[in-house]
């Protein structure tokens, strides 16, 4: 992911600061498996793509190593928000 993403500031694909506020778990999981079917299916994907210039590549992550990601950005996210970073979500 930190090739083209960091967490807390823009590199050459979106920050990843508030992500999974942003977007849904089942999302974030079929762009991280599927990018290459997101691109041409899913308006969100189209969007960054037309933003970024750059399609997300596919990694070669299976189901379970995308949810742990995504959990993983829950947590920085959870983080964050404790810390007064993020405004809380109701």
């Amino acid at each position: 992911c930190t090739a083209c993403h960091a967490y807390g500031k823009r590199l050459t694909g979106p920050d990843l600061k508030g992500v999974t506020r942003r977007r849904t778990a089942a999302w974030m999981e079929s762009q991280i498996l599927h990018p290459e079917i997101m691109i041409k299916q899913d308006p969100i994907s189209r969007k960054l793509f037309a933003e970024y210039n750059l399609q997300m590549a596919n990694q070669g992550l299976v189901a379970d190593e995308a949810k742990a990601v995504i959990e993983y950005f829950k947590k920085l996210d959870e983080e964050s928000e404790a810390k007064g970073e993020l405004a809380a979500q109701k």
